[in-house]
């Protein structure tokens, strides 16, 4: 059991760098994605020179798709004037990111307890350089902690077979290695009782 006690923490090792590896360059990707769409919206609000919650909310209509499954806008005043998901236009957001990408700080991150990517960008008006808007968006990673969910319970299945066959394996080969050892102590304890003719032969 002590022998297999280092592949048990090696497994877990190797799951947890291999999950944080996938879920990075997942980050990285969508993070790559969802600047090109930022640039996307404000390039054409530059295009029309004027900013509204009607063309905002088609732009996010247009630009959500695999990469970013939800898009929300908020205004200064905190106000969500479109959200892709429908359910929150209109509401206020209380983000405390929306309110650091308002002080000028776009990031993105990933959240393992809702298992998506957070990603915050700021809008500005190219005619007044105002920081106008804020997008914030999401991005589902439940694929991925899933297929991990998935190959940590087979690497769990392995290391218990494996513990099974080496506890079985250990168990054979010591009663097989003690054996000899046995004997002896059968003729040593026939001596003691007087039986001087046993013969000690043992071989290996």
């Amino acid at each position: 059991m002590i022998g297999i006690l280092p592949v048990i923490i090696l497994q877990l090792v190797l799951m947890n760098v291999t999950e944080d590896t996938v879920v990075s360059t997942r980050l990285k990707n969508v993070s790559t994605q969802f600047a090109v769409l930022a640039s996307y919206i404000d390039q054409n609000t530059s295009e029309n020179n004027v900013l509204t919650d009607r063309g905002l909310a088609e732009m996010a209509d247009n630009v959500v798709g695999l990469s970013v499954s939800g898009i929300q806008i908020i205004d200064r005043d905190l106000n969500i004037i479109t959200d892709t998901y429908r359910i929150n236009t209109g509401k206020i957001c209380v983000s405390q990111d929306v309110n650091q990408c308002f002080n000028g700080r776009n990031f993105s991150y990933s959240d393992k307890k809702n298992e998506c990517i957070v990603l915050v960008h700021s809008i500005k008006n190219n005619e007044t350089g105002n920081l106008d808007y804020v997008m914030f968006a999401t991005s589902s990673i439940s694929d991925i902690y899933s297929a991990m969910s998935s190959v940590r319970l087979m690497a769990i299945s392995i290391v218990v077979i494996i513990a099974v066959i080496v506890t079985f394996l250990a168990f054979f080969f010591s009663n097989y290695l003690v054996r000899p050892f046995s004997r002896i102590n059968d003729v040593i304890k026939r001596v003691e009782k007087g039986n001087l003719s046993s013969d000690i032969s043992l071989e290996g």
